[in-house]
C-alpha cells in the first residue's frame, strides 16, 4: 500500500471549506500589503479582527490552514507595524497542526512514515545536533527550528491531501499567492538591486523559485480545464512568465524551462505545449506594452544581458564557481560533521584565504545546496540530504506511466536545478514541490488503477 494514498472519489469535506479559505486569504493578503504601514488605531483594530477571523477559520477547518500556508509561501515574512519581522506561514502551520489534532485526523498520517519522512526527520535531527559545534549558535538554532517546521509541513501535506479537490485547492492557492507576490513586488520595490523584480525577502531568486513551481502546476491543470478555465490559466500564466523574466533570475529561468520541456515531451500531447506557447506569447505582449517594466526600469537589454551570462565563463566564475570552490575547500577541512548549521558565511573566509585567485563576492552563501550541506553538516548531512532526494525519485520511478508522474518528475527536476544554484533546503517552496511530486505520482497511480478497474468491470458486463 502506498504511503501517499489518494482516492479519485470526491472529498468528504464540502467545497465551502476552500471557499471560506478564500475569505481568510483575502484577509491575509490585506495584511501582507498594509502591515508595514498601518499607523491608525482603526486600521490596527481591523487587522487584529482579520487575524482573529483567520485563526477561527483555520481551527474550524484545517484545509483552510493548509491553503493559507500555500498562499503565503511567497511572502515568507512580513515587517509588522509593531516592529520586527513575523513569519506568518509558521503561525498558519501551527494552527493547522493544532486543528488537525483537535479533529483527530493526523494520527494516520503521522504513524505511516515512508522512507522520505524518515530521512527528513533524520536530516532535521542532524541539523539540531550540529548546533553543538556551530560557530554561530543563533543561526544554527533558527535553522534547526526551520527544518523542524518544514518536516511538519511535509507531514501536513501527506496527511491532508487525499483527494483531487484538496490537491487542486492547495495548488491553486499557491499559484494565486505567487501572482499576488509579483504584483506586490512591482508596486512596492524596497531594495537597491533594481532593475529586478524583488519581493520582501530582498532576493529575486526567491520569487523566481515560486514562479517556476507555479507555472509547472498551472500547465498541469490548464489542459483539463473548460475553455473559460483555459483562458484564465493562460492569462495567469502569461503574468507569471512576465514576472519570471523581470526577476532576471538565471537559475529561475532554467528551473522553469527545462521542467516544462520535460513535461511537454513526456505528456505525449500537444495541448500543454500550445498552452505554454500562449503563456509566453502573452508575456511578450505584456512586456512590449511595458506592463510593470516602467515602474521597475527593466529593459529588454537587461533581460538579454542576463540571458547571455548563463553561458559566459567569466560571469559563471564571478557569481558561482569561485564560491563553490571555497565551499568545497571549507567542507574538506571538516569532512565528517562540517562547521555547523548556519556557519558557512562566517567560516568561508578562511577557505578563501587559501585560494590563488577569487573573483566572487565575499561573505556570501554557497549558492549551492549540496556544497552548503557538505560544508555545514559534513558528509553525514550531505548523505541525509541526498537520501531525501533519492527516496523522492525512487517513489516516482516506481509508479506506472501517467501524466501526473511526468509532472512529478518536472517538479523534482525544478527543485534539483534550484539546489544546484542556490541554498534552498531551508525554503518552504522546496518541500512543497517535493511533497506535491509524491502526492501527484500517487494520484496518477490511483487514476490508472481506477481506469483499469472500470475497464475490467465494463468488459465483464459485456461478456455477461
Amino acid at each position: 500500500m502506498s504511503p501517499y494514498e489518494t482516492t479519485e472519489t470526491p472529498a468528504e469535506r464540502k467545497l465551502t471549506a476552500p471557499l471560506l479559505a478564500g475569505a481568510g486569504m483575502a484577509l491575509a493578503a490585506a495584511g501582507t500589503l498594509w502591515a508595514h504601514s498601518i499607523g491608525t488605531l482603526a486600521m490596527k483594530a481591523a487587522m487584529f479582527s482579520a487575524a482573529a477571523g483567520a485563526v477561527a477559520l483555520v481551527l474550524w477547518e484545517p484545509l483552510i490552514g493548509l491553503c493559507l500556508m500555500a498562499f503565503l509561501i511567497p511572502v515568507e515574512s512580513v515587517y509588522t507595524f509593531a516592529g520586527g519581522w513575523i513569519a506568518i506561514t509558521r503561525i498558519a502551520g501551527v494552527l493547522t497542526f493544532t486543528s488537525l489534532l483537535f479533529k483527530a485526523q493526523l494520527r494516520e498520517g503521522l504513524l505511516r512514515f515512508d522512507g522520505g519522512s524518515k530521512w527528513i526527520l533524520l536530516f532535521a535531527a542532524w541539523i539540531a545536533v550540529s548546533c553543538l559545534w556551530a560557530k554561530e549558535k543563533s543561526p544554527a538554532f533558527v535553522m534547526a527550528l526551520t527544518v523542524g517546521q518544514l518536516a511538519l509541513f511535509w507531514v501536513l501535506l501527506r496527511a491532508m491531501l487525499r483527494s483531487p479537490d484538496e490537491l487542486r485547492w492547495v495548488c491553486f492557492y499557491f499559484i494565486g499567492g505567487t501572482a499576488l507576490a509579483i504584483l506586490v513586488s512591482a508596486l512596492m520595490p524596497k531594495w537597491d538591486l533594481a532593475p529586478r523584480l524583488i519581493y520582501l525577502t530582498g532576493n529575486p531568486n526567491h520569487l523566481a523559485r515560486d514562479i517556476a513551481i507555479g507555472l509547472i502546476l498551472l500547465t498541469y491543470y490548464a489542459p483539463a480545464a473548460r475553455p473559460t478555465g483555459k483562458a484564465l490559466a493562460v492569462a495567469v500564466g502569461g503574468f507569471l512568465v512576465l514576472g519570471l523574466a523581470l526577476t532576471q533570475s538565471r537559475a529561475g529561468w532554467l528551473a522553469t524551462a527545462i521542467p516544462l520541456l520535460i513535461y511537454g515531451i513526456g505528456s505525449r500531447k500537444v495541448t500543454p505545449l500550445i498552452i505554454v506557447f500562449a503563456m509566453g506569447s502573452l508575456a511578450l505582449l505584456l512586456f512590449s506594452v511595458q506592463l510593470l517594466t516602467v515602474h521597475l526600469g527593466v529593459t529588454s537589454a537587461d533581460v538579454e544581458i542576463r540571458g547571455e551570462s548563463i553561458v559566459d565563463p567569466a560571469a559563471i566564475r564571478s557569481s558561482r564557481a569561485d564560491i563553490w570552490r571555497a565551499g568545497i575547500i571549507l567542507g574538506s577541512r571538516h569532512p565528517i560533521v562540517g562547521v555547523g548549521a548556519g556557519s558557512f558565511v562566517e567560516s568561508v573566509p578562511e577557505a578563501i584565504a587559501e585560494m590563488q585567485s577569487y573573483t566572487a563576492m565575499r561573505n556570501i552563501e554557497a549558492h549551492n545546496t549540496f556544497i552548503t550541506a557538505f560544508a555545514e553538516l559534513g558528509i553525514v548531512g550531505l548523505i541525509l540530504l541526498l537520501g531525501i532526494l533519492w527516496q523522492c525519485a525512487r517513489f516516482i520511478a516506481r509508479q506506472p506511466y501517467s501524466l501526473e508522474k511526468i509532472v512529478a518528475w518536472s517538479l523534482l527536476v525544478s527543485v534539483l536545478i534550484r539546489m544546484m544554484f542556490g541554498t534552498v533546503c531551508f525554503q518552504k517552496t522546496t518541500w512543497l514541490a517535493l511533497g506535491l511530486s509524491q502526492i501527484l505520482a500517487a494520484r496518477g497511480t490511483a487514476k490508472t488503477e481506477a481506469a483499469g478497474g472500470d475497464a475490467a468491470a465494463e468488459s465483464g458486463t459485456v461478456e455477461a
